[in-house]
């Protein structure tokens, strides 16, 4: 499959409109508990009951190949259209997603994870829920791999919110344009 950012066009994988979006959110919900809501309709209310075994399954896998083991990806891959299904990026896909645990409230489901990271811990206060210093390391990242291992262990600082297409999207494309995008969305938050 070729990055649709290397060909210069906006990505529009993982859309919440396209079958692989679809899936996928699908997919998250049932991992979730979030079973047939829309993402829109999905309201800031934390934790139901899911798949908790497949789900931390998935959590504890540590590789790619541990991933693919796991019932939890098999799902997600048999759910994708099948252009998705052999790619290398959906375990490292699967494997962050399985660490997000809620949306972005309503009124902040188009926020991405770097915007969630830049914010204020508490009101009145300069520190960012992710110091620049960690930041920057996450940006520095090349390997696809240690991206996922960096961004399982930050997403607890940002209480395991995010938007799964968003982030999903943003794992597939990892790349200078994505890096600068997330560097925006960073000290746009924190600064502006």
């Amino acid at each position: 499959m070729v990055d649709e950012q290397d060909r210069g066009k906006q990505p529009r994988v993982f859309d919440e409109n396209t079958p692989e979006g679809k899936a996928l959110l699908e997919w998250w919900r049932q991992l979730q508990g979030y079973e047939g809501m829309s993402l829109a309709q999905l309201e800031y209310t934390g934790m139901k009951p899911g798949m908790a075994g497949v789900r931390a399954d998935l959590r504890r896998a540590e590789t790619d190949v541990e991933v693919v083991f796991c019932r939890g990806y098999q799902q997600l891959r048999v759910a994708l259209p099948k252009n998705f299904r052999d790619e290398y990026r959906l375990p490292e896909v699967a494997r962050v997603l399985a660490h997000v645990k809620t949306l972005p409230a309503p009124n902040e489901l188009m926020t991405s994870l770097p915007t969630l990271m830049g914010h204020r811990k508490s009101e009145g206060e300069e520190t960012p829920v992710v110091s620049e210093l960690r930041f920057k390391r996450l940006l520095r990242i090349e390997d696809r791999h240690e991206l996922v291992d960096l961004l399982i262990r930050l997403l607890p600082m940002v209480a395991r919110t995010a938007n799964p297409l968003i982030l999903a999207r943003d794992i597939w494309f990892w790349n200078d344009q994505t890096r600068k995008r997330w560097a925006n969305d960073y000290y746009q938050a924190l600064l502006g």
